[in-house]
């Protein structure tokens, strides 16, 4: 989802289009809420969606918070969009698809301190 949503945002029209609308919704209330109910609520069920299936196969952490989890898959995409002080590109989503794994999956390290018992 993040090389798809990189190469969309920062390879092609869709990226300047989407930072101006970005724009128009920080002067223009109305609209705002348009843009928030017609593009951003839709992005984050889906994803939403995907975490809280994570969560239940045990896959994520118990405990991650998906509001904060979601705002960290998106932010940094949006980020680098707004302000281009680098690259929108697939080794950045990679990169940010790495940390966000390390932040949110659901750890076993295999130290026999943590082992469970059976």
């Amino acid at each position: 989802m993040l090389r798809r949503l990189a190469a969309i945002l920062g390879g092609t029209d869709s990226g300047p289009i989407v930072a101006g609308l970005v724009a128009q919704a920080q002067h223009d209330p109305e609209f705002a809420v348009r843009f928030r109910e017609r593009f951003i609520t839709r992005r984050r069920e889906i994803l939403r969606a995907l975490l809280e299936r994570g969560k239940e196969s045990g896959e994520l952490r118990a405990d991650l918070d998906l509001d904060l989890a979601i705002d960290a898959f998106y932010g940094p995409i949006i980020y680098r969009l707004l302000f281009a002080h680098a690259p929108l590109d697939e080794a950045f989503a990679d990169a940010l698809a790495g940390e966000l794994l390390r932040s949110f999956i659901s750890m076993h390290s295999g130290r026999p301190d943590e082992q469970e018992t059976p």
